[in-house]
């Protein structure tokens, strides 16, 4: 079988991960969500953190890019803590079973790089691609496979595009904030649960 999972939300913990980046900033976490919704989600971006701390510099909201940047990457230095509880051991198992494991992410490729750097999980994934945008526009090579495929992730309309893409294959949707961006019936899980699914 091949599983692809996705990473922030799915097996990263993204919204205690941000809290933490909050803090920082010395910024409420409402407030922190209000300016990436207006300086990246209303315009269709993707999120930058590197961006998005060049403009509370330009509003005067942060002193200093440099020494926010550093904390923040500080935290990337202790980032398994944000794996979700049993993530890692999701990812042996479905590995010491021989399944070809898949890492798919978006984000900036730099950012991105380093948050899976710190995780130490590249060994379990046989494929890791970071996109900027769309994953399902990326998948064609998938289509050749006659294995089963196995989509993990927390936001269903991503994977409801990703599954038209590649064509047959099964979806395992994990609870978020995007679990219910599309209309669907399916029931949601914790990252947890698929040691008993799978």
């Amino acid at each position: 079988m091949i599983v692809i999972f996705d990473l922030d939300r799915t097996i990263f913990d993204t919204e205690k991960f941000k809290e933490d980046i909050a803090k920082i900033l010395n910024i409420n976490i409402n407030q922190y969500n209000k300016d990436c919704e207006k300086y990246f989600t209303d315009k269709k971006k993707t999120y930058n953190l590197y961006e998005l701390l060049r403009i509370l510099k330009s509003e005067k909201r942060i002193s200093s890019i440099k020494n926010n940047s550093e904390k923040i990457e500080n935290l990337l230095k202790n980032s398994k803590r944000y794996l979700f509880p049993k993530a890692t051991e999701v990812l042996e198992k479905f590995k010491n079973r021989g399944d070809k494991l898949i890492l798919i992410s978006v984000g900036p490729l730099s950012w991105q790089k380093k948050k899976i750097n710190s995780l130490k999980i590249k060994n379990y994934f046989d494929r890791i691609i970071i996109l900027e945008k769309e994953k399902y526009k990326n998948l064609d090579f998938l289509k050749k496979e006659n294995d089963e495929i196995l989509i993990i992730n927390d936001n269903a309309g991503e994977t409801f595009d990703m599954k038209k893409a590649i064509g047959k294959c099964d979806v395992c949707l994990i609870c978020g904030p995007y679990s219910g961006n599309a209309k669907h019936n399916l029931k949601t899980y914790n990252i947890k649960d698929c040691l008993k699914l799978f």
